[in-house]
């Protein structure tokens, strides 16, 4: 049902890790869940294909508070780069895992095919989130303040003032199962400080998309691991 679902069978393929209680499960072999059923989630999760690969999003890091500093990303590795040059060569897109903030997707090459300061620093990497521009906090900011805001403290860099980047590791955590993992139970649940409808983006999905047609902003939903078939 819509409320909750779990799978049925041999106990051949247990999540052994039981610190997946409350994990939002945000792609199953590569597919993002956005937006479907538990229903849905469950013909994925009895798909063929083996070994299954899971994706989800631990619930430290979904559930921390929007105004706690470096709370927003609470369990996750921080790191602060500086920056001096105008050029960054960063590219970034509104993170599928956490709404809230915005995640790198690659980098930009300059016109001779060189590194661009963000890649040669090796400290960024792709799949990491941007947690905040100089001191500015962007838990929760439009995808366009974003990159505004980045534009305009790039532009604004020198050597006796650099730009300060805050940056946490990659949210998710992958877990290869070699059978259905037949004990998870799983349900739908509200997500904690989900965007409203102003800050919804192009291209986002599920309930953000939906928030940007109708105007008003559903409550978005994601899939939970709320326990384990004993």
């Amino acid at each position: 049902g819509a409320g909750g679902g779990g799978l049925k069978g041999s106990k051949a393929g247990q999540a052994s890790s039981k610190h997946l209680k409350g994990a939002y499960l945000t792609a199953i072999d590569g597919a993002s869940v956005s937006g479907r059923s538990i229903s849905e989630a469950l013909v994925l999760l009895k798909s063929p294909s083996r070994p299954i690969k899971l994706t989800f999003v631990l619930p430290a890091v979904r559930h921390a508070s929007a105004h706690g500093g470096m709370g927003t990303v609470q369990g996750l590795q921080t790191a602060s780069v500086a920056f001096t040059s105008a050029s960054l060569g960063l590219k970034i897109k509104p993170s599928p895992s956490v709404p809230e903030l915005a995640v790198v997707s690659g980098f930009a090459k300059g016109p001779k095919g060189e590194l661009l300061p963000a890649e040669a620093s090796r400290q960024i990497h792709a799949g990491m989130l941007l947690v905040k521009v100089n001191e500015a906090q962007l838990w929760g900011a439009s995808f366009q303040s974003v990159a505004g805001a980045l534009k305009a403290a790039a532009s604004q860099a020198t050597e006796a003032a650099p730009m300060v980047l805050v940056l946490a590791s990659p949210p998710d955590t992958e877990v290869r199962f070699p059978h259905a993992p037949t004990d998870l139970l799983l349900a739908m649940v509200p997500l904690p400080d989900a965007p409203d409808a102003a800050s919804a983006t192009p291209g986002a999905s599920g309930g953000e998309a939906a928030a940007a047609r109708g105007g008003q902003a559903p409550e978005m939903q994601g899939i939970v691991v709320s326990g384990f078939n004993m």
